[in-house]
């Protein structure tokens, strides 16, 4: 009789590793926020002054980022949304759940895109004169001295004043001003509409980052894809590339895979948000036209 119990306990534990094993090779990690560095100096905060930030370094809450007069770097929130920083800029990750993303902006100038390519969650920013709260768009945020500028690119933005007791809703190509403790709001202008394109193309860059960075941890997706296509590293980044551009399906590759890739999911759905922010930027080079 003890035999058997002890027999069933090792088949238990068998069971078990290979469980955890499938996980493993099928499942994705999910880093709940890091840092991207493009160029120029960026410094982190940990909590016991300013030092030297890494690319790729992972970000907690109460960390606080800054780049300095060169300085370009992102923020990558569950492998979903995206904060740029603009050179002389200055954020603390205020809240990080998976429900709540909240930065507090002392200065400069940010530009965010709430994806939900891994769920939907409330992304607010605020800054000394105002919050600025969205699920879903793309927004700027601007700090100057006693004022804020906050563009919106698409959805709807709640701009709203520190105490949150007075607020507007803004919608795509608008913008809303708060200065003296007062809300206004109004029309980008043309130069404000050609500074989103920009954020956008780089949000497209960013994107295509992710997506790597989520190829190379999964060794399964690897593996098939260099068996079915015959691929090398390099030939791989190529493959994806045509894949953001509609010339390859990654779809095709996902029914010939036995097993379902979290991964491979993620980078779908990236590449298919890629081909959302392709048709924005043509919709803004419309607009641009007709405000000539």
């Amino acid at each position: 009789m003890k035999g058997g119990v002890i027999a069933l306990i090792v088949v238990l534990v068998i069971i078990g590793i290979g469980i955890g094993a499938f996980f493993v090779l099928t499942g994705s990690s999910e880093t709940v926020a890091y840092l991207n560095i493009e160029g120029g100096k960026v410094q982190v905060d940990k909590g016991a002054g300013w030092e030297q930030a890494a690319d790729q370094m992972e970000l907690k809450k109460d960390f606080a980022v800054k780049t300095l007069d060169d300085g370009q770097a992102s923020i990558v929130f569950y492998e979903s949304d995206i904060m740029e920083l603009q050179p002389n800029t200055e954020v603390k990750l205020a809240e990080l759940v998976a429900s709540h993303v909240a930065v507090s902006q002392k200065s400069g100038e940010t530009w965010n895109r709430v994806s939900k390519l891994t769920g939907t969650r409330e992304y607010t920013v605020e800054t000394p004169n105002s919050v600025a709260t969205v699920r879903g768009t793309g927004f700027g945020v601007n700090v100057s001295e006693g004022s804020d500028e906050i563009l919106v690119d698409e959805g709807t933005v709640q701009c709203s004043l520190p105490d949150k007791k007075d607020f507007k809703d803004i919608t795509e190509y608008r913008s809303c001003m708060v200065k003296n403790g007062q809300l206004k709001e109004g029309e980008i202008t043309k130069e404000q509409l050609i500074f989103i394109r920009q954020r956008i193309e780089k949000e497209i860059l960013i994107l295509k980052m992710m997506q790597l960075r989520e190829l190379w941890k999964n060794k399964m997706l690897v593996g098939a894809m260099k068996k079915r296509y015959n691929l090398t590293n390099e030939d791989m980044k190529q493959f994806i590339e045509e894949a953001n551009s509609g010339r390859r399906d990654l779809n095709e590759l996902r029914a010939k895979i036995p097993v379902r890739l979290q991964s491979l999911d993620k980078i779908i759905k990236i590449a298919e948000k890629i081909a959302e922010l392709n048709k924005r930027l043509q919709m803004i080079d419309q607009k641009i036209s007709s405000m000539q």
